[in-house]
């Protein structure tokens, strides 16, 4: 996952010179490894934005979630991002609390 990752970022920083690695770390979705990656960059529609991905390998396939918003609004919209993410699931994979617990130790708001 983390050459996934590493290769992500190393498109971000090629198309925009502006892009800021933020933080970069494993976590834990409902018991699955996954990487969250927070960065900051220029986005073509809403200016400078702040944006979280999310990335999960599953069965041999790739999940990403992203979210992006203007750095004002970010953390306004973190507590409907972590519903989201915690709804996240892939089918066969039982429901837990585990996605809230790990993403709060990973510090999701720093």
């Amino acid at each position: 996952m983390s050459k996934l990752v590493n290769q992500s970022i190393a498109i971000q920083r090629q198309q925009d010179p502006n892009f800021q690695l933020i933080k970069s770390n494993a976590i834990t979705i409902k018991g699955n490894s996954a990487y969250m990656v927070k960065y900051k960059y220029q986005d073509h529609l809403i200016g400078k934005a702040l944006a979280m991905d999310i990335g999960m390998l599953k069965g041999g396939k790739v999940y990403w979630l992203s979210y992006i918003a203007e750095p004002a609004k970010f953390y306004s919209y973190i507590p409907t991002i972590q519903r989201m993410i915690d709804s996240f699931t892939v089918k066969g994979q039982s429901n837990s609390n585990e996605t809230r617990n790990n993403l709060s130790n990973s510090n999701i708001l720093v």
